[in-house]
């Protein structure tokens, strides 16, 4: 049976590393240019941070015969004496092996009188990732538990009464920005995460004591990390310089993708609530957009487009050709967890301090992303037992033991308990998940299921064209905001 796009996106854990990557890669390609409704054009970053935190991640899996690992390490419980497991639970994937690997072997273990079935998805193929195939998909075949690949998917499933609220079942241990970017609007969680990724700023002290310039702190401002990558030097070929400032897959995208890092971070929308006006003719888009633009003007970032990829698919070599930071050849990188594995063995002493604040909101935690997302159907004719299984997985019998490769070679997923990320890592681990308030704002990176997809896509294309012509300087920031404002309100006003 061929895996339907949304399952593939499930698919994060790939066992063996070159697989992960191409994988990851591949997923990052598709969501953009698919702009498809789970995704719409102008959030395409959320859809591909999801894959680029798991093509990062590729070679620090290398170890490890399966994601389903992580679950290796919870210990064997006592079978459940006051709940009977003696049912068949079905759950919202199409692929046993996927099961197996993320958590089937454990709960084998745990609950021997279980039996699992899988949701027919066959049916709901539909060629690009379609949240309403995935929600009608529940609806239909009606999963006992169901697994959502992002926040997004989980947010737009609580909302839609899809899931079951889950009282009493997080534990006070695990870090407040997980459990916090679960819960809802009306205070409830309905889902639990394992594990999670985030992005901070990476630091190379080398490069700051050699230009004497004073090491980033926690909770700065895009302004202030803008102006400390200004202290390096800007000149040279682009291929040997040094950048103040860079992420991996910048010299992949548009210019549009700093922009939106930027705008995402500061809350910016490129409509306003009512999904009639154009939101562009701000101060505060100005003030990102120069931030981004006058950062490729000035040669402070790698430029934008400059690197191609073949057959779109990021191959290892690519990514390790973008990895700027692993090479010593940035001061500062916006990068995931796993570039902690990327980095052993580079001889590079780096610092990592929290990513870029909303220095009108800066508890707010831009860049945590939950691990996959496993709630309970509140229709299911067993939810004693899918709570079980909940209740189970969320526990905390983590054997430290077991990361100790993966303290001085290769980044496990990184668990959601605290203590258990304490005595593993000590406290570097802290800058991920420190602003412990969860976004809820909309922003740049938000799917809109009420903007209809070619007024998504358009408004996509047109911020790709003119921040691509300022970052050129073809035309002034000040000009190419002005015909965004105009042509996205023209796209806006146009009949449909």
């Amino acid at each position: 049976m061929k895996p339907e796009p949304w399952e593939k996106a499930l698919k994060t854990d790939v066992p063996y590393a070159s697989r992960r990557a191409e994988a990851a890669a591949r997923s990052v390609m598709q969501h953009i240019k698919a702009g498809s409704r789970s995704h719409p054009a102008p959030s395409r970053w959320y859809a591909a941070a999801a894959a680029l935190g798991a093509a990062i991640w590729a070679g620090s899996y290398a170890d490890w015969t399966s994601a389903g690992k992580l679950f290796g390490i919870l210990q064997p419980q006592p079978a459940a004496e006051s709940v009977d497991m003696n049912v068949t639970l079905k759950l919202s994937i199409g692929d046993e092996r996927l099961y197996r690997d993320m958590f089937g072997d454990q709960l084998k273990k745990r609950f021997p009188s279980l039996k699992i079935e899988f949701s027919d998805i066959s049916t709901y193929e539909k060629g690009n990732y379609s949240f309403d195939a995935f929600e009608q998909m529940t609806e239909e075949q009606k999963p006992d538990l169901i697994i959502s690949s992002s926040a997004i998917q989980y947010r737009l499933l609580a909302e839609h009464g899809k899931l079951l609220p889950l009282d009493g079942l997080e534990q006070p241990d695990k870090i407040a920005a997980v459990v916090n970017a679960l819960r809802m609007p009306d205070g409830k969680s309905y889902g639990i995460a394992t594990e999670f990724d985030g992005r901070a700023i990476f630091y190379n002290k080398k490069l700051f004591d050699q230009y004497k310039v004073p090491y980033p702190t926690d909770r700065m401002t895009w302004k202030q990390v803008m102006e400390l990558a200004k202290r390096f030097p800007a000149e040279g070929n682009p291929g040997k310089k040094i950048f103040g400032f860079h992420e991996m897959y910048i010299p992949m995208f548009p210019a549009s993708y700093l922009v939106g890092m930027i705008a995402h971070t500061h809350g910016l929308s490129y409509v306003d609530d009512s999904r009639k006006k154009a939101a562009m003719d701000s101060t505060a888009w100005n003030e990102a957009l120069h931030l981004a633009l006058d950062a490729y003007r000035e040669g402070r970032v790698h430029p934008a487009k400059s690197y191609t990829i073949q057959n779109n698919r990021i191959e290892q070599a690519d990514q390790q050709a973008m990895d700027l930071f692993a090479q010593g050849r940035a001061a500062m990188a916006l990068d995931t967890i796993g570039a902690i594995s990327r980095l052993k063995g580079s001889g590079i002493d780096y610092g990592i301090v929290t990513a870029p604040v909303d220095p009108s909101n800066p508890d707010i935690n831009t860049q945590l992303i939950p691990g996959s997302i496993l709630s309970v159907n509140p229709n299911s004719p067993n939810l004693r037992q899918a709570m079980e299984v909940l209740r189970y997985i969320s526990q905390d019998d983590t054997d430290p033991r077991a990361y100790q490769n993966g303290v001085t070679s290769n980044m496990l997923p990184i668990p959601v308990h605290e203590s258990t990320l304490l005595t593993i890592y000590g406290d570097r681990l802290k800058p991920f998940y420190a602003q412990q308030e969860p976004d809820w704002r909309r922003t740049v990176y938000s799917y809109d299921p009420t903007m209809d997809i070619q007024i998504s896509k358009s408004i996509s294309s047109i911020v790709d064209e003119e921040t691509d012509a300022a970052a050129a300087g073809k035309q002034s920031v000040e000009e190419a905001q002005r015909s965004m404002q105009t042509r996205i309100q023209a796209v806006l006003d146009a009949p449909q």
